[in-house]
């Protein structure tokens, strides 16, 4: 059971595209489902089965209390500012982000085994086949009016993000001539490519590490792994390849493995093989993607290199606009530098056009919460990374396949977290969390497996499974 709630959350969160129903402006998706079916399991093994909460001592479990704190602790600012459309707006962003910190707390707690978390990471690989065959596909429905080339989103919050009307909204993707972004059954062309630089390090990893692969068939972890490096490609997402980047960066700088040679050799083997992709795609829609690729980054390089004064040969670039909110988000700190604007008030910053949120993590942060909440947040992140790479040196080669293989992926996990918030406010997304939680739930796994003193906390006093038979054994010898 905890298996399949955890595969099923970890996949289907992605597709934010459907709304179940909403609840005013915040749709609730089948990830949303996922989510709060894991809060309830939690509560069953935490009341019914009277389990304990069971946290990694320090100041990793502390600091994750204290963040919690620092986005209620930003209320300051709403409340002094006497503006009800503040107020309002702080209730809605700091509840949704106390579902989120809850989300992850089941997590934090221990709910979920290393086990779980393998499952869940083959469940998703085998998720990609469809959405990235998909997603090829739908490029060249776009090209040639094919069925299903455009999925309507019936989101709200996807529409009150993008400030788009919920009328005929349908998936965000531009287009060069022929060639529209892929975007699959998401709601953009960044979200694919971040779920692929996922999928790519789910397998890449384990191969430079010397671990077994997650599925033992060479030939499906290689079609799963080509369909990845397509899906990436007709995204055409700046996000995902930074995110592969960063990876491929820790790999070849961090990473202790006698492997990391063969890595310019096996990348080699598949550019080419994107190579002669995409000139097969090039033949069929008169558009090359990688040549986009270069134009894309050529233009960001000559805008940069001449301050501003060179121009962009791709049209509709968003690097740039990413880049204003993210400074709009630093400029707001100064308004409020201890405990900030407030939780999802970022609109109100008044040197600036409103804009609702940053499209960068950190700037977001330290903009909304302050240097408080930033900086809770940093170190919380540094230490447990510090613990995942201390446990790896200490415990790798005497730990189970199962723990060993969620705790070498969980510093790339991180990375993947960390590199997703350079371009996107995550801080309230599941996929933010969820890479944090798999980190807490491999050091967990190997705090129990090494027998490590853990703090535990215990909700009840003994399960209410045990009350409940009791009090029915009683009420049976009282009526005898």
């Amino acid at each position: 059971m905890s298996a399949l709630l955890l595969s099923l959350m970890f996949s289907l969160h992605w597709i934010n595209i459907f709304q179940l129903t909403s609840i005013d402006t915040y749709g609730i998706t089948m990830g949303d489902a996922c989510a709060v079916s894991m809060i309830l399991f939690a509560l069953y093994k935490w009341i019914w089965l009277g389990q304990p909460l069971t946290f990694i001592p320090g100041w990793i479990s502390t600091l994750f209390f204290l963040i919690l704190l620092s986005e209620y602790t930003s209320i300051i600012n709403p409340i002094l500012s006497a503006s009800t459309t503040m107020q309002m707006q702080f209730l809605k962003t700091s509840t949704n982000f106390l579902y989120k910190w809850l989300f992850a707390l089941v997590f934090i707690t221990g709910v979920f085994t290393e086990k779980d978390a393998k499952k869940a990471c083959v469940f998703i690989l085998y998720f990609s086949v469809f959405i990235n065959v998909f997603g090829v596909y739908q490029m060249f429905a776009r090209a040639f009016n094919l069925p299903f080339a455009w999925i309507e989103i019936n989101n709200v919050t996807v529409g009150l993000r993008n400030n788009i009307s919920m009328d005929g909204l349908k998936q965000l993707s531009l287009n060069f001539d022929n060639f529209f972004r892929a975007t699959s059954l998401f709601s953009e062309s960044s979200i694919l490519g971040h779920f692929n630089a996922l999928i790519i390090s789910l397998i890449t990893v384990p191969y430079i590490t010397k671990k077994p692969q997650l599925i033992s068939s060479h030939i499906h972890i290689i079609t799963i792994l080509i369909l990845s490096l397509i899906g990436m490609l007709v995204a055409f997402s700046l996000t995902g390849i930074t995110m592969v980047v960063m990876v491929l960066l820790y790999i070849v700088f961090i990473e202790q493995s006698g492997r990391k040679s063969m890595l310019a050799i096996v990348s080699g083997i598949f550019g080419g093989l994107l190579i002669c992709i995409d000139r097969i795609i090039d033949s069929i829609l008169n558009t090359s993607i990688l040549e986009l690729f270069f134009m894309r980054f050529g233009g960001i390089y000559n805008v940069l290199s001449t301050s501003g004064g060179g121009s962009s040969s791709i049209k509709g670039e968003s690097f740039f606009s990413r880049m204003e909110t993210s400074m709009q988000g630093i400029g707001a700190w100064f308004e409020n530098p201890i405990t900030g604007l407030g939780a999802g008030c970022l609109f109100s910053y008044s040197k600036t056009d409103s804009i609702p949120y940053t499209d960068a993590l950190y700037s977001g942060l330290i903009g909304e919460l302050g240097l408080f909440g930033f900086l809770v947040f940093f170190i919380f992140v540094i230490l447990l990374y510090s613990k995942v790479i201390s446990l790896s040196k200490t415990y790798a080669s005497s730990l189970s396949y199962d723990t060993d293989f969620i705790l070498s992926l969980s510093p790339y996990f991180l990375i993947l977290m960390a590199g997703y918030g350079l371009s996107g406010y995550s801080w309230i997304t599941f996929d933010h969390w969820t890479y944090i939680g798999f980190a807490c739930l491999a050091i967990i796994s190997v705090y129990k497996q090494k027998s490590l003193p853990l703090t535990e906390y215990y909700l009840v006093d003994g399960s209410l499974k045990d009350k409940m038979i009791l009090f029915l054994n009683n009420s049976k010898k009282n009526k005898q």
